[in-house]
């Protein structure tokens, strides 16, 4: 809920500064630049080479089935490759397992954050 209001907070001030050019003092130029252009969140200091906050890395947890699309029951799952994955019914877990790279590059590519398999003792 913060980091929701933080975007809102980020874009709102995004938006005011965006129909007006503001003058910086860092351009080497010193010609206007238009705060509208930047991305929120991101200042001219900013490296290239900088990682972005560890909350971002971390993707989404998974909330819909890969093979269906619905939401997911936390009681259907199966285990693959040291990850947890859940599903919308039983049924889909035989779908999942003929092609399971399909589905799990499909989640990858989507940000989707599996959680890592129990370990049995």
């Amino acid at each position: 809920m913060i980091a929701a209001s933080a975007i809102s907070f980020v874009a709102l001030v995004s938006a005011s500064f965006a129909k007006d050019a503001v003058s910086d003092p860092r351009a080497k130029d010193g010609k206007e630049m238009s705060a509208g252009k930047m991305d929120a969140g991101s200042s001219p200091e900013m490296k290239k080479t900088e990682k972005a906050p560890a909350s971002v890395d971390k993707g989404k947890p998974q909330t819909k089935c890969p093979v269906m699309g619905g939401l997911v029951n936390k009681k259907v799952f199966t285990d693959y490759n040291g990850k947890r994955i859940y599903f919308c019914c039983n049924g889909c877990i035989s779908a999942f397992l003929k092609n399971p790279d399909k589905y799990m590059k499909d989640m990858a590519d989507e940000g989707v954050m599996l959680e890592d398999s129990p370990v049995a003792k």
